[in-house]
């Protein structure tokens, strides 16, 4: 019987711990070691992985018309999400020509850029970049092309010669979509046949005996364009 007695009271020392610890250490530590253990305990609600669930598609779109980039992620926090393009932040400030859009539910994430009468200069490489507490992720790159009628990168230069000299003048017409043809004109005539292997002509005039005026014209399948006169 005594030794029964004996282990009694250490069977259920497991359970009478708290009490004494709260009569040897006060109310003051048990709270302590309390909130430090939720503390080590990271939230599960709060936190999803960050993830890129829709990503930006590549585009070719004619000038002057609209286009759209989507981008959609999964993750909690919620990220602040940005647009870059060739390296560069878009600047989201200039909504007469970049509208930024963006729609949250639940741990989903959803941004657009969508782009207004769409420029030569718009074409490039574009992605999203989502940032939140924890971590940052990056999308897939998306391309857009832009056609369009060509333009002159190279103009013919007036110049001034002596009677019969031999000068010589240059033009380059580049722009999607290829092929780009050029000729040259002189006083409102065709003087060369198309030459769509390449968008540089040059012209080469033994000389003249009265002024002339010439000028390059370059034709693609979206339009016709004129580069100045010399």
């Amino acid at each position: 019987m005594s030794l029964k007695c004996l282990r009694k009271p250490f069977g259920t020392l497991p359970l009478m711990l708290p009490f004494l610890l709260y009569m040897m250490a006060g109310p003051s530590f048990i709270w302590s070691v309390l909130v430090y253990a939720s503390s080590a305990v990271p939230p599960v609600s709060g936190e999803v992985e960050l993830a890129v669930s829709v990503f930006p598609q590549s585009r070719t779109v004619t000038q002057g018309n609209p286009v759209t980039f989507p981008c959609g992620t999964t993750g909690m926090p919620i990220p602040a999400m940005k647009w870059i393009k060739d390296g560069v932040v878009v600047n989201s400030s200039d909504s007469t020509h970049f509208i930024i859009t963006a729609t949250i539910s639940g741990a989903f994430s959803y941004n657009s850029l969508t782009i207004q009468n769409v420029k030569r200069e718009d074409a490039g490489t574009y992605w999203c970049v989502a940032v939140n507490d924890y971590t940052n992720i990056t999308s897939a790159k998306a391309l857009l092309e832009v056609f369009g009628p060509p333009i002159f990168s190279v103009n013919p230069v007036s110049l001034n010669v002596s009677s019969n000299s031999s000068f010589s003048l240059s033009c380059q017409a580049d722009g999607q979509p290829y092929p780009v043809s050029v000729t040259w004109w002189r006083n409102d005539e065709e003087i060369t046949q198309a030459n769509s292997s390449r968008q540089e002509l040059t012209l080469y005039i033994p000389g003249l005996t009265e002024s002339a005026e010439y000028y390059c014209v370059a034709v693609n399948s979206h339009g016709t364009t004129r580069s100045s006169v010399a």
